[in-house]
């Protein structure tokens, strides 16, 4: 808190949260007879089932084309501790929606977290908190933290095959899968009028062909404002540290990648890339930092490169292996420089060009990579605190005190204040 006395030193902390825009959900048709199976709502696009808590969420199979809001963190591990039904023992989670039934609903996080997903069905494909959406599912705001989630094919955290839009969404934890099609966020995403906005995972992916840090295989559709941190290790071909494989191998128009990057390690045999293995996609204002290692078809930003026009997309040629498929390799110093990038840093990236801290140096997304920022608020002398942290929406913000020795005459240092007055 920050008093303005005649001793106090008024200064202001200001945090800046920019919100991604919310795609139009499709009505329900069927909705639940027990009004006690959610919260509350009766499942409608204007009144959805409000969900707070574990059962509930697993009874969103029993409605598939319904509309859901959480309105509560939920921790599957602390269900299963207090004797529940076993969210997170055994076989773990049964995946929403199946290939005869898909998901064609709704579903809202409201920026809450589900925690502990845990699945382990390594003989079956369409593994994920979302086993199978269809083309009109709508999924956002929706946090997984800690996923554990082991399948066949078509894996991913939040959703094994994704047919529908996904925004503002994010994972953290593992999947692996002992097929192909398997991503940190989603296995593959197959709808070319939906796409993948502003959402990113922290995923250790592990699986056989089209292995992506945030999704395995971009059969059509797009994704901007994402990106993926976690590492991507496949035993086959096509393996991307944001995406294994972009398009399918005959390419088609509707496939593409902007603004995004990977900072994750790649390896695998076949096709290997700092952002994408196997690509016959578009990708513009994108790059890639992690390390990459390949027997054929290693590169800092494509393994191979069918088709597909490659627009102001950089790779760190001081790290990563350079080819002939895609990617303009620069230094390290030049990648955290702003100037390298003809890209818009007013509204869609942001750079920390001064102290290389946050996010290493290199550019970061405004959308959903957030700072905070202290200012003086007229201080004669010291400096002010500086926060290299990059928060996601709903995040602590540890406040840090006078670090810097901030002194401004007649004045004492009081506290901070999110106020300008």
């Amino acid at each position: 808190m920050l008093e303005r006395t005649k001793k106090g030193l008024s200064s202001l902390l200001v945090a800046v949260l920019f919100l991604g825009a919310l795609l139009m959900s499709t009505p329900p048709s069927v909705y639940a007879e027990n009004p006690a199976e959610f919260a509350g709502g009766v499942g409608s696009e204007g009144d959805p089932y409000q969900i707070a808590e574990a059962y509930q969420l697993n009874n969103v199979r029993n409605y598939l084309d319904a509309s859901f809001k959480l309105t509560a963190d939920i921790d599957l591990t602390a269900y299963l501790a207090v004797g529940g039904g076993g969210y997170n023992g055994g076989a773990g989670w049964e995946p929403i929606g199946t290939e005869s039934q898909p998901f064609i609903g709704t579903f809202d996080g409201n920026d809450h977290r589900i925690t502990g997903l845990k699945i382990n069905r390594p003989d079956q494909n369409y593994q994920g908190l979302f086993g199978f959406t269809a083309s009109n599912s709508q999924i956002k705001h929706v946090g997984l933290t800690v996923v554990d989630v082991t399948g066949g094919g078509q894996v991913g955290g939040l959703a094994g095959r994704n047919g529908g839009g996904i925004t503002n969404s994010y994972t953290t934890g593992k999947v692996t899968g002992s097929g192909n099609d398997v991503g940190g966020l989603v296995g593959v995403h197959v709808q070319s009028t939906g796409g993948i906005v502003n959402s990113h995972a922290a995923v250790s992916v592990t699986g056989q062909n089209k292995v992506g840090g945030l999704v395995g295989y971009m059969q059509s559709g797009s994704i901007n404002s994402s990106y993926a941190t976690g590492n991507a290790t496949g035993s086959g071909n096509s393996v991307g540290g944001l995406v294994g494989q972009l398009g399918p191998l005959s390419p088609i128009d509707d496939v593409y990648i902007t603004n995004s990057y990977a900072t994750g390690s790649v390896s695998g045999a076949y096709y290997t890339g700092g952002l994408v293995g196997l690509n016959s996609g578009s990708i513009e204002n994108s790059y890639a930092v992690g390390s990459v290692e390949g027997d054929l078809g290693a590169g800092g930003l494509l393994g191979y490169r069918i088709d597909g026009a490659i627009v102001y997309s950089y790779f760190n040629k001081t790290l990563q292996p350079d080819n002939s498929y895609g990617g303009i390799g620069k230094s390290t110093a030049e990648l955290q420089t702003k100037s390298t990038y003809p890209w818009d840093f007013d509204h869609t990236w942001g750079i920390d060009s001064e102290h290389h801290e946050r996010n290493n140096g290199y550019p970061y997304l405004r959308g959903i990579q957030l700072i905070a920022t202290y200012h003086g608020n007229g201080a004669t002398g010291g400096t002010v605190p500086f926060d290299s942290n990059l928060y996601a929406r709903r995040d602590t913000v540890t406040v840090q005190g006078n670090t810097g020795n901030l002194v401004k005459q007649g004045y004492t240092f009081a506290g901070w204040n999110t106020q300008a007055n």
